[in-house]
């Protein structure tokens, strides 16, 4: 009757352990298939991307700002990056030792920030305006959203300065361009003397589960989760990258600016960056009233390159 009974509870825990594992696979299969999901729909280059422009509306080709880029001699740059990827940045020469390095934003390209680039040009700056990873003319088929390209961004700086050791640089970002941006900050060559973040996200992680949520995924915690976990596991780099140490450890004066009706990066970023800036470093904020993502250079032009303008003066002479 002992025996029997063992036999009873050893049956039992077989039983047990095994609905545990099989749980646990198709819990990790769930988790691998959700993941694979959102890792693609957010993370791949878009199709056809790097074709972009052979298919972009004449309208936008015709805009102000992009005839005024193209009518400029525009100098191709390349380097390879870290991981080997052949990326691309766009050099327009306006002989004096002021550089403004710019850095668009999700899905953009370089002549996304042409706007930003005549204000400066007309300031007397150089331009260059690069092509992040996965972008337009740059290689590589996986977008980090701030890791990966904070690295390609110290690159450029490298470069830049081996060019011109009297380069007075500044940096400028435009939504994820700028969280590129304040991923840098914390670890610069002297010849950056301030940096201009416009509408960038503190929390790629939080930034990921909104923007879920407003694409009506369900459970967009759950599914941001198994991004990660797939990223980490099959691209070596995580979601939860912020800007708390780096801007804590700020090295330059920080212009940071949001548009107060932002619809993609919740306005509440510019008081979480603006607060996490280190105090013995300079910063101003600047709030753009009934403005949307990335909407202020266009709606308020002039107060945009006013406000830029002021600020950078007081640091690139």
């Amino acid at each position: 009757m002992v025996a029997i009974n063992n036999y009873n509870v050893y049956m039992l825990v077989v039983i047990l352990l095994s609905a545990f594992g099989v749980i646990t696979l198709l819990f990790w299969i769930s988790v691998f298939i959700f993941g694979k999901i959102f890792f693609e729909t957010s993370c791949r280059r878009r199709k056809g991307d790097e074709h972009f422009a052979e298919t972009e509306p004449r309208k936008a080709k015709n805009a102000p700002d992009r005839k005024w880029l193209f009518s400029h001699n525009i100098e191709e740059i390349t380097i390879t990056s870290f991981d080997g990827l052949k990326l691309k940045g766009f050099f327009v020469k306006n002989n004096s030792n002021k550089l403004a390095i710019t850095v668009h934003g999700y899905h953009g390209r370089y002549y996304s920030l042409s706007k930003q680039a005549q204000f400066l040009y007309e300031n007397d700056y150089n331009l260059l305006m690069i092509n992040n990873r996965c972008h337009d003319t740059s290689e590589g088929k996986v977008i980090s959203m701030g890791k990966n390209e904070a690295k390609d961004l110290y690159q450029w700086m490298d470069l830049m300065i081996k060019r011109n050791p009297e380069y007075q640089i500044l940096l400028f970002g435009v939504s994820m361009g700028a969280h590129i941006v304040m991923m840098t900050l914390n670890n610069l060559p002297q010849n950056v003397k301030c940096a201009v973040e416009d509408c960038g996200y503190s929390s790629l992680y939080s930034q990921m589960i909104y923007t879920s949520g407003k694409n009506h995924v369900k459970s967009p915690k759950f599914a941001a989760w198994c991004g990660n976990v797939y990223a980490l596991v099959f691209h070596h780099f995580s979601f939860r990258n912020d800007t708390k140490n780096t801007l804590k450890d700020c090295k330059v004066p920080l212009l940071l600016m949001h548009g107060d009706k932002d619809n993609m990066v919740p306005f509440k970023n510019l008081e979480i960056n603006a607060s996490l800036v280190n105090p013995n470093i300079y910063k101003e904020t600047h709030v753009f009233t009934d403005c949307d993502h990335c909407e202020q250079i266009k709606i308020k032009g002039e107060e945009y390159a006013q406000v830029v303008n002021n600020f950078v003066n007081k640091f690139i002479k």
